[in-house]
Parts: structure tokens; C-alpha cells; sequence
């Protein structure tokens, strides 16, 4: 196929009989129709490929011809009768190619395009038994057209072709196309099939719920619930099942006759307008690796993925192992299966959340989600002010998350409304989330230039029942420390990190007038023990720690030494090109002593540096060692980086891209695909000591009421005295092999 400077949109292949004179031996050509876009128009073609059997004069097609060249934007098209008629919809216009006597090497098609009174959405053809009509001798193809309104309504046409031709035709035209309108979806009608037997049409659209249509009859059955608002229908070829295509990446394959799931599928869940998304947002994309389980992802994730999409609501796991969902839980009020439209029609929105954070051992998560009033309601209150120049009203809440083992799913603890407010007690945005390391603690900076550290509250202590029946003692948080760190300014920017130890917190403040102020602060006592300015020139996107050295990225990555109080390295990222729109990525990874970041930069030919025209600018990928300012590792990206993480187990770098797509960087140690055997597990992977001997961790201490008996205290002295004199021989890169320590425990617990 000729697809050299076009756009392939949409591909169709037909097999069609052919006899070589003798009638037992019948072969069948291959032809496949392309729709491409070229040059700002679509094409329809026809290849024809060789006949089983025949040698190839060359890797193309046979026979290669342009059938329809137009200007309306089709993206998709169906066949009938072979290929010999060819329907396609865009917008309101229907085109139907009726093929036409003519050599089979170059066939002919006589095209027809009619106006429709609506806005379509959808299609499908049905042939009502296409094969036995032509057996009898009536070569008129048959074909039923349903339509999907943008209104919600759904339209059916009988035998479309031959009413068009008995309409052209005033002697043989009959009073009206024969059509039959069905009704129930509020929105779009995103897909419409017909069912084997012809008996029903299958819809599906943004109301999350399946309906099937009995067009004798007129009933209706529907299948509620869904996860998300429906993208695809397609029915099976036997049709004995259904798979559906939902708009949160996932996919379901259902049984025909009971709708009873028999397949899932759920992928990562990345809106597709996260880039011009993100870009416009301060925050970046939500999303860390699990502390405790490494190949889990969570991702806030939302239910819809189209350009209407709704906020992330959802918190998403995902097993980058096995490819597959483990969990999703909503983290704010959600409008799935409610009715989501205003009075006045206005799409009711949910709230965004815009950063997520877990503890070091992953008992407790924090969320940051964010709500705006819709503008028409709140007109009411500022009477003569235009919507662009006031601010925003908007619902700001800080919640802490538990997590449940028995339900395994995070249970809300405490809920901040508001966590930073301005002068006028309305609620601010907050501007980053930060972890500590070690503890349970939690640090927030807003646009009120203030920070706020939260802790948990050990004089107030709560029960709380789980939804598996027990009831659970848990903790409030509170905030322990507020520390002023500038005043309100227009159009603030900050970021946080917490030091490798916990013990330093730092935070880099950038204003329109001001930029490059970092203060360290101590976590514990909230005080300012060190601040600089000019550290860095435009507003920083993110700071990490790895041992004494800070490293800020804004326009440059900046290694700044705490310790001696200089800057030893400055590394540009940003082209004098590049100006507005550049977006940077930083991650920290302590086990590997590295930082990445991702940024946008243009292309450069080094075999022509002058012809630079026409190239787009390209993602770019460095790995930075403190010791250099050169990259130990660089590379190109296609797709646009929504998130950049570090595993610092395996001393990895992850990357999460527009296409919803997970790829693993590493430095070679670490295989970058996993073992065929451990994809289809989601058990976590087992190796080193502590899976051979078993983990540990520090118990809390008891009280003075529980003393442990004279028996426990005494066989609890012996197995610690005798495991002790096993392993604390050596450090632990000395010991000696697993076969000889794996003999010295046998030895204890025998004597024992």
C-alpha cells in the first residue's frame, strides 16, 4: 500500500471468491481498503494483494487504485456486499459508493452524499442475508443502516441504498426512507451495533450503562453500573458474546445471553489530554511508586478519558509486573452512575486531586483534592464583575488514609477542609506535598507563603469501625508546626523535599518578583535554621536530596552542598528557543546516587546543524551523577512524560507517558523486561536473606501490665544468643555462603 506521507485512520480487508476452472479448487483474492488522510483530505483506496499460490512480483500490492478523494473529515467507514458498497458518515453528511460495472483491476464507484438533520456520533450496517439474496438471482445489495445521534436518539434505516437510488428515480421512488427512531440515552450515542441475527441494536454512550434493543418488540435491557462511559461495542463473530471497550483503558468481554463477565482487562488509566493538561496545572501528574511493594504504581486516575473528561477522582494500583489493575478506590465524591448534568445543562464536574503521598512503610496515604464552583452559580454574589477577573472560589481538602489489610483498600481518618486559607478565610491551593522518609509525617506549602507540618495526634485517640467488622484504634492528625516562609505574592511557586534522614526540610519559594530562595528547616522544632537567595533563576519544579547535596530543577539543575554552602554544578536544560511551555521532571534516586529529569528540548542534526527546519521539539531523558555535570546516560522520548519516578529498591528510573505506557530505565544491573514466568504472577519477587531467613522490625515496646512469662523471656534469650552468634560475625558483604549459614541455623533450632 502507497501510505508514504498520509495518515492511516482506518483499514478493512475482504476476501472474495475466485475459481481457477476447476470448481473443487476455489481461491479467494485478498483485498483490503485503506482510508488514509493526505494533505489535509481523506482518500479511500483499494489493494489487491497476489493469490495464495502465486509468486509475489514485489513486497506491495498487485493493483493499487484511489476510489473517492473528498474534503469531509471521515475517520471511519464499513463495507457491504463484498466491497461493493462502501458507507461512511462524518459529522451530518452520509456517503454511500455503490460499485459500478468496470475492469476488476480498476473498479468503479458511483458515490452519493446526503445532508442529514443531525449531528451523527455513530454506525453501523447490517446485510439481512446477503448471500441467499444473491443466490436467487436478485443482485441488489440489502443493507440496514443505524445511526447514533449526538442528541442521545438512535435512527434506523432500512435498505439505504436502493431508497437513495428509488428516490433519484421519481417512477419507482416510494413515499420515505423506512426508519425507526429509538430514544433513551441523555448524551452521545458513542457506539451503536447491530446484534448476528439482526434482532437488536447494542448502545452504549457517557451514562455508563449497555443497552440492548429488541426492534421487534420495542423493550429495552440494560446493563448498569459500569465502571466508566462506554467506548466500543464489537460483537463476536458467532455472536455469542460482547466486548466492550470502556473509557477509563479497560475492557470486558461479556456473554450474550446472560451478560455475565467472562474476561477483564484494565490498563493504566492516563487521561488523554493529560499534556494540555498538565501543562496549564502547577501540580504534575500524581503518581509514586509504593514504598513497601515496588512493582505496585498508584496513579490518580479518573472514570472518563475523552477531551470532556472529568477530574481524577480515583486512585489507581498497578501492578507494572503483571500489567494489570490491582486495586482502584475513589478518594473524592464521584458522579459514575448519578445523573451528572445542572439544571441549566451544566456538566457537574468532581473534584481533582492533585497530589498523593505514602509513609515509609505504606500504612498511611495523604491526598490533596481541589473543587471550583461553577462560574454560573456564584454570578449571583459579585454583581458587575466579569468571571476572568475575579478569583475562582474553590473547595481545598487534606485527607489522611489508613490502610486496611482485612478489606485491603485505604479507610479515610481525618479530614482538613481548607489546610491553608487566605486573609478572607477562603481556601487556597496548595502548592506541593512532602513525605518524610522515615516517620509519619506530612509538610504543605500553599500560595498563603506559609508551611504546615502535620503529624499524627497522639492525645487524641479514636475507635473506628472497618468494614470487616472489627474496630481499630487510630490516631487524628493535626498540624504541629506552621512556619512563615514569605508574604502572599501573585503567582507563587514552591516545592518541598524532606533529607535522606528526615531530619531536613527543604523548601524552594519562587515569585514573579522574586526567585531562588530555599530555606532548610527542621522538620521537629519548625525552625529556620538556613535560607539563601539566588540559588536558582526561574521557578523551581522540584528538589530532592541524595546525602548533604540539594538538587533544584527550573530552567537548570542545580547541586547546591548544604554543607559547605556552594553551588557545584549548574546544568542547563532549557534552549534560548524553548522559552515559554517548558516543563522539567526530577527524581532522586539514594540507591544509585542519581538524579533524572525530563525535559523538552530541539532537535539537533550534528550532520547539518543549519537545516533544522520542520523538526519538532523532542522529550528528552538525562541521568546526572553529583560527582559530574555531564549525563552518564541520555536518550530521546516519543511520547510526553507525564511522570517521572525513582524505585528505590532496585535503583531504577520509571517513566509514565501520554500513550499510557510504563517504561523502565536501568543501569544494566536489573533486568529491564521481566521473566515471562513472572508476568503472569503478581507475587512479589523473593530474593536475598531476608526472604531465606525471614524479615524483621522493631516491636513496639510493651506496657508495664504486659510482662512476658519466665518461659518466653528464657527460650527468647536463647534463640537471640544463638542466631546472634551466627550472624554477627561479620558485616554483612563478609558472611560467608548461604549453604554454610543455612547449616548453622539448622544447627540452633536442632539444639534447641
Amino acid at each position: 500500500m502507497q501510505l508514504e506521507g498520509s495518515y492511516l485512520l482506518s483499514l478493512k480487508v475482504v476476501q472474495c471468491p475466485h475459481t481457477n476452472g476447476n470448481e473443487e479448487e476455489d481461491t479467494k483474492d485478498v483485498t483490503i481498503f485503506a482510508l488514509v488522510m493526505r494533505n489535509g483530505k481523506r482518500e479511500i483506496s483499494i489493494n489487491s494483494f497476489d493469490k495464495p499460490g502465486d509468486q509475489p512480483q514485489n513486497n506491495g500490492p498487485k493493483h493499487h487504485s484511489v476510489i473517492l478523494e473528498t474534503s469531509t473529515q471521515i475517520n471511519d467507514f464499513r463495507l457491504a456486499a463484498g466491497g461493493s458498497v462502501i458507507i461512511a458518515i462524518a459529522g451530518s453528511s452520509l456517503i454511500i459508493g455503490h460499485r459500478a460495472r468496470g475492469p476488476e483491476r480498476e473498479p468503479e464507484y458511483t458515490w452519493r452524499e446526503v445532508q442529514l438533520p443531525f449531528t451523527t456520533t455513530s454506525f453501523d450496517i447490517r446485510e439481512p442475508d446477503w448471500e441467499s439474496s444473491t443466490k436467487k438471482g436478485n443482485k441488489k445489495p440489502v443493507v440496514d443502516l443505524a445511526v447514533g445521534q449526538n442528541e442521545g436518539a438512535i435512527i434506523v434505516y432500512s435498505d439505504v441504498l436502493n431508497t437513495l437510488k428509488g428516490l433519484e428515480n421519481r417512477r419507482i421512488a416510494e413515499p420515505g426512507a423506512s426508519s425507526l427512531k429509538l430514544h433513551w440515552h441523555r448524551g452521545p450515542v458513542k457506539t451503536v451495533r447491530w446484534s448476528k441475527d439482526g434482532n437488536y441494536l447494542i448502545s452504549g454512550g457517557l451514562e455508563t450503562v449497555m443497552v440492548l434493543w429488541q426492534l421487534d418488540t420495542g423493550r429495552k435491557q440494560f446493563l448498569p453500573h459500569l465502571t466508566s462511559a462506554i467506548c466500543n461495542i464489537v460483537v463476536s463473530p458467532k455472536g455469542s458474546s460482547y466486548a466492550i471497550k470502556l473509557q477509563d483503558n479497560s475492557a470486558m468481554v461479556l456473554t450474550t445471553s446472560e451478560l455475565k463477565p467472562t474476561a477483564s482487562i484494565s490498563g493504566l488509566q492516563v487521561l488523554e489530554d493529560s499534556r494540555e493538561r498538565h501543562r496549564k496545572l502547577p501540580c504534575r501528574l500524581p503518581a509514586l511508586v509504593h514504598p513497601i511493594h515496588s512493582n505496585h504504581l498508584l496513579i490518580a486516575a479518573s472514570t472518563a478519558m475523552g477531551r470532556d473528561a472529568a477530574n481524577s477522582s480515583y486512585i489507581q494500583t498497578f501492578d507494572m509486573r503483571s500489567n494489570q489493575q490491582v486495586y482502584r478506590q475513589a478518594l473524592t465524591r464521584t458522579n459514575v452512575s448519578v445523573l451528572n448534568v445542572g439544571p441549566q445543562g451544566t456538566q457537574l464536574t468532581t473534584p481533582d486531586i492533585t497530589f498523593v503521598q505514602v509513609s515509609h512503610d505504606g500504612s498511611w496515604l495523604a491526598s490533596i483534592d481541589e473543587w471550583q464552583q461553577y462560574p454560573d452559580d456564584v454570578k449571583a454574589l459579585y454583581p458587575g464583575i466579569e468571571h476572568q477577573s475575579r478569583e475562582p472560589k474553590r473547595e481545598v481538602c487534606l485527607k489522611f488514609w489508613r490502610w486496611n489489610e482485612t478489606t485491603m483498600e485505604w479507610e479515610l481518618v481525618s479530614r482538613v477542609n481548607s489546610p491553608h486559607t487566605s486573609t478572607t478565610g477562603e481556601a487556597l491551593t496548595v502548592l506541593d506535598l512532602a513525605v518524610h522518609p522515615q516517620g509519619y509525617m506530612f509538610a504543605t506549602v500553599a500560595s498563603d507563603g506559609m508551611l504546615r507540618i502535620w503529624t499524627p495526634d497522639s492525645k487524641s485517640t479514636r475507635k473506628m469501625n472497618s468494614r470487616g467488622g472489627g474496630t481499630n484504634q487510630v490516631k487524628s492528625w493535626r498540624c504541629s508546626h506552621v512556619i512563615p516562609l514569605e508574604a502572599p505574592n501573585d503567582q507563587p511557586s514552591a516545592s518541598l523535599c524532606f533529607s535522606e534522614d528526615g531530619s531536613a526540610l527543604a523548601v524552594c519559594w519562587s515569585t514573579v518578583s522574586r526567585c531562588g530562595l530555599v530555606s532548610l528547616i527542621d522538620p521537629e522544632t519548625g525552625r529556620i535554621h538556613l535560607s539563601r537567595q539566588g540559588l536558582y533563576t526561574d521557578p523551581a519544579q522540584g528538589c530532592g536530596f541524595i546525602d548533604r547535596y540539594l538538587i533544584i530543577v527550573s530552567d537548570s539543575a542545580f547541586v547546591w552542598d548544604t554543607v559547605s554552602d556552594r553551588v557545584i554544578s549548574r546544568i542547563p536544560l532549557r534552549t534560548k528557543k524553548a522559552k515559554n511551555n517548558f516543563q522539567s521532571y526530577l527524581a532522586i534516586n539514594p540507591r544509585s546516587r542519581t538524579f533524572a529529569t525530563c525535559f523538552s528540548r530541539p532537535p539537533v542534526d550534528h550532520s547539518n546543524p543549519v537545516s533544522k527546519k520542520g523538526k519538532s521539539a523532542r522529550n528528552q531523558l538525562c541521568v546526572f551523577s553529583v560527582e559530574s555535570s555531564s549525563p552518564i546516560f541520555q536518550s530521546s522520548i516519543d511520547s510526553t512524560p507525564l511522570a517521572l519516578l525513582p524505585d528505590t529498591k532496585t535503583g531504577e528510573y520509571i517513566i509514565i507517558d501520554s500513550s499510557a505506557s510504563i517504561t523502565r530505565m536501568t543501569s544494566g544491573v536489573a533486568s529491564v523486561l521481566p521473566d515471562s514466568a513472572f508476568a503472569e504472577s503478581t507475587l512479589p519477587l523473593k530474593s536475598g536473606l531476608e526472604d531465606i531467613f525471614g524479615s524483621y522490625r522493631r516491636l513496639p515496646k510493651a506496657s508495664s501490665t504486659e510482662k512476658p512469662s519466665e518461659e518466653q523471656e528464657t527460650a527468647g534469650a536463647i534463640e537471640k544468643k544463638s542466631l546472634a552468634d551466627v550472624f554477627d560475625i561479620a558485616p554483612s558483604f563478609a558472611l560467608p555462603s548461604v549453604d554454610t549459614l543455612f547449616k548453622s541455623v539448622v544447627n540452633v533450632f536442632a539444639k534447641g
